[in-house]
């Protein structure tokens, strides 16, 4: 069983303007706050944190959490998982380019011949 460390509420300021992704600012704005990570000596903010972690997740196969605790990814599709979850989030989406201007995809897909429909 995992234990709780209680913490004081880290007080996060609402924008002052209308904001589309809600969770993602507030989640943003928490990571600004500073944690001590007990494996590492060393405060710094959940933001930076977040991002060791993933990456070692990633590289390793396993992480610290900042209380010292490993946590081991052990199946291939949770690994894969988190390797895309990165990929998307440090590149961005792929960008599909088409240089189909005009052409029915469709027709040539199916092995239809153009000229003759």
């Amino acid at each position: 069983m995992l234990d709780i460390i209680q913490q004081k509420p880290q007080q996060i300021q609402a924008p002052k303007e209308e904001v589309k992704r809600m969770i993602a600012h507030l989640i943003r704005e928490a990571g600004k706050g500073e944690l001590f990570v007990e494996a590492m000596e060393t405060k710094m903010p959940y933001a930076r944190y977040l991002a060791i972690m993933l990456w070692d997740a990633v590289t390793m196969g396993e992480f610290l959490l900042a209380d010292g605790r490993k946590i081991q990814i052990t199946e291939f599709k949770d690994w894969l998982d988190l390797v895309k979850f990165m990929a998307q989030h440090t590149d961005g989406p792929a960008i599909i380019e088409n240089n189909f201007v005009g052409i029915n995809i469709y027709k040539i897909y199916s092995g239809i011949d153009e000229d003759r429909v």
